[in-house]
């Protein structure tokens, strides 16, 4: 599981979750009682206030601040506990609000890390610095280490199982079942993607069409004939792996994009896939090569038509679509 890159909303839901769970009961239990507390806690307080809010500002891929961050939040929380009962103080609980961090937003190792340093925080000052900062209670440090790590392995346990189910049904939602390209949603968003980035003009777009899976459906069966669309998928994600877009638009029909390319290599590389196809998994293409300015749902027509004239002309051909039609202004 990787770090979380959240939106600019889920942010702002981050930070006040953090203000609210963390720096407001910190606070308020700091301006309770000002004369009370020791330079010690107030320390760990200004710590405690600050780490939530860092961590949840600093971006996923700042690991060293994300750390200090973090593991700094757990280490003020500690001291929050000198002089007030150590384990056995009222605020001991808050480090179950850091482990939460810990179980919703860290990577598996900083999970794991994050738990050994809970453990730390709970046995560590008692044994290094004991009463009257930290009396010793080993019974109530292990209740206190068992309940936060607890905390922190079912969330995270939780929060993983989430993003998987998140990833697969967004890769359901773009991708084909039967042969695991890209669907037509999933053609959409890509070649949006591919088409902002890749140099103006200079991409094709190729049409395919199965040329007998009605015959292999009604006399072989539609097993048969989702064993030939499966081929022919596994074929062209062969073929055409390093294009952006591999596309199973419907039924027999299939579409690919090429960027930053020509007609004749476009041309080369359907032929490839030609030598590499079995007899029953014969299929007829179209080649659009796109002209600057051309919107990409014009050149897949023009691809299709291309497609069309090499059916009507045999099937088992590659027509190169012509190029549109200039229509001279006034």
């Amino acid at each position: 599981m990787a770090p979380t890159a959240l939106s600019a909303r889920q942010r702002r839901i981050t930070v006040a979750l953090a203000v609210v769970g963390n720096v407001l009961p910190i606070a308020l239990a700091t301006l309770h009682d000002v004369s009370g507390h020791p330079g010690v806690f107030f320390l760990g307080a200004a710590v405690a206030v600050v780490a939530p809010v860092g961590v949840t500002l600093t971006p996923a891929d700042r690991r060293l601040p994300r750390w200090v961050f973090a593991f700094g939040g757990l280490v003020g929380l500690t001291m929050l506990q000198a002089h007030s009962g150590g384990v056995s103080s009222p605020y001991a609980i808050l480090l179950a609000m850091g482990m939460i961090w810990f179980g919703v937003m860290a990577t598996p190792r900083e999970l794991v890390v994050g738990m050994v340093a809970m453990v730390a925080c709970c046995f560590l000052p008692m044994l290094l610095f004991g009463p009257p900062a930290y009396p010793v209670s080993l019974s109530q440090a292990a209740v206190l280490a068992l309940v936060t790590t607890s905390v922190a392995l079912s969330l995270g346990a939780l929060t993983q199982e989430t993003h998987r189910l998140t990833s697969q049904l967004r890769r359901d939602a773009t991708h084909d079942q039967l042969t695991g390209l890209l669907n037509r949603r999933g053609w959409e968003e890509v070649t949006e993607t591919a088409l902002t980035e890749a140099a103006e003009g200079g991409y094709a777009v190729v049409m395919v069409d199965l040329d007998r899976l009605k015959e292999i459906n009604d006399g072989l069966g539609h097993d048969e004939g989702d064993r030939v669309i499966r081929g022919t998928a596994e074929r062209m994600g062969a073929v055409f792996h390093d294009q952006p877009a591999v596309t199973r638009l419907g039924g027999d029909e299939f579409a690919v994009l090429f960027v930053d390319t020509t007609a004749d290599e476009a041309f080369g590389r359907v032929e490839r896939l030609r030598a590499s196809t079995p007899d029953r998994g014969a299929f007829s293409a179209g080649i659009a090569l796109a002209v600057p300015g051309e919107r990409l749902g014009d050149t897949m027509r023009r691809a299709d038509l291309a497609l069309y004239e090499a059916k009507m002309t045999g099937r088992g051909r590659v027509s190169l679509a012509d190029p549109p039609i200039a229509i001279p202004e006034g």
